[in-house]
C-alpha cells in the first residue's frame, strides 16, 4: 500500500501533482557528466545511457528508488530520508517532495544549449 504522496509522486505522468506546472516533464535534459546523478543513473542496469533524458523518465527514476528503498518518512510521507547516494545528488540529508525538482535541476542541463547554429 502506498501513501497519497507515494501515489501521487509514482503516478502517471498525466498525474503528477509533486511536480508543478511549470517543469516541463517531457523536456529533455542532459545529465552533468562525473556528476553522482550521472554516475546513480549509470549504475541502474535499467537505465539505458543516452545523449539526453526527459525529466519525467528522471524522476520516475528515482522515485523508484525511492519507493523501493522505503525512504519516505513514517510519520510524514511528504519527507524522503536520504541514502549516501541521495545525499550525494542533493546535498541534504533529507527533503520535501517539493523541493526534488530544484535540487535535482542542479545536475541538469538543457539538451538544446548545444544545439549547433
Amino acid at each position: 500500500m502506498t501513501t497519497g504522496v507515494e501515489q501521487d509522486m509514482i503516478s502517471n505522468p498525466q498525474d503528477r501533482r509533486s511536480c508543478p506546472k511549470k517543469w516541463n516533464l517531457e523536456k529533455k535534459y542532459k545529465v552533468v557528466e562525473n556528476s553522482y546523478l550521472f554516475s546513480f543513473l549509470l549504475s541502474l542496469q535499467a537505465f539505458v545511457q543516452y545523449d539526453c533524458y526527459s525529466l519525467g523518465c528522471i524522476l520516475d527514476t528515482l522515485k523508484e528508488y525511492i519507493k523501493d528503498k522505503k525512504l519516505y518518512d513514517p510519520n510524514n510521507p511528504a519527507i524522503v530520508l536520504c541514502t549516501q547516494v541521495l545525499e550525494n545528488i542533493f546535498g541534504m540529508k533529507a527533503f520535501h517532495t517539493s523541493q526534488l525538482v530544484p535540487a535535482l535541476m542542479k545536475s541538469l542541463l538543457p539538451a538544446d544549449d548545444d544545439a549547433s547554429k
